[in-house]
């Protein structure tokens, strides 16, 4: 179990990094980071599950330059985690999937403001360097390496803990408090999510005057739908 919350908190780290700081070939996108996350720790449609519940919630986000995000792909990535982990010691998915995405919006808020601590510390080593007046590209590669290697210190940490206190501890406790007969209404939370990506979306469309393609679409996903009841 240990090595498998160690190999997530690497994963963690390479999300965080992919997220702006190096990479950037997507992999940090919550489809995919908590698809591999749940192979990872031996669930991977639990995984691909939580990671369609987190896609398009974030949509919006768009991690460039200084912009603040609230990381939500770090956040994606432990709370797939936690809700693997919880639903293998209690064997009751509904229950877990709720907490986890319940957990997954506070710990990509921590994240977040984690990577503006990362950013306020390389600015400081970078205006600790444009005043050495014996500044050598070795020491602009050292401080470019140290800020990659404190950013990926900071996904594994918190992914790491997670899954550990979280996942292992806290969340399998309080499912323990709740009654299974409650876990049938606790199931419509994954799709609030769903919901709530989509109104998103419907955001991200309507700001950007592209009508057109929202109502197409609405039309494609409604005759899919169709054709799925039929």
């Amino acid at each position: 179990m240990w090595k498998e919350w160690i190999v997530v908190g690497l994963w963690g780290g390479i999300v965080a990094l992919d997220t702006t700081a190096a990479f950037q070939v997507m992999i940090s996108q919550p489809l995919v980071a908590c698809s591999v996350t749940g192979l990872i720790v031996g669930n991977m449609p639990l995984g691909l599950m939580c990671g369609i519940f987190l896609q398009l919630i974030w949509t919006a986000e768009i991690p460039a330059g200084a912009a603040y995000t609230s990381e939500s792909n770090i956040g994606a990535v432990a709370a797939t985690a936690i809700a693997v982990i919880a639903f293998e010691q209690t064997l009751r998915q509904a229950p877990a999937i709720a907490l986890a995405l319940l957990f997954a919006v506070g710990l990509s808020f921590v994240a977040g403001k984690m990577v503006v601590l990362v950013r306020r510390i390389n600015g400081t080593t970078y205006y600790t360097l444009i005043r050495d007046e014996r500044l050598t590209s070795t020491k602009i590669i050292r401080a470019h390496f140290s800020g990659l290697f404190l950013l990926f210190g900071m996904g594994f940490m918190l992914t790491f803990l997670s899954t550990w206190l979280i996942g292992d501890g806290l969340v399998p406790t309080i499912i323990g408090l709740i009654p299974e007969s409650i876990d049938i209404a606790l199931q419509p939370i994954g799709s609030a999510f769903l919901g709530l990506g989509c109104g998103v979306l419907f955001y991200i469309f309507y700001s950007r005057k592209e009508i057109a393609l929202l109502v197409i679409g609405l039309a494609v996903g409604t005759m899919l739908a169709l054709q799925n009841i039929l």
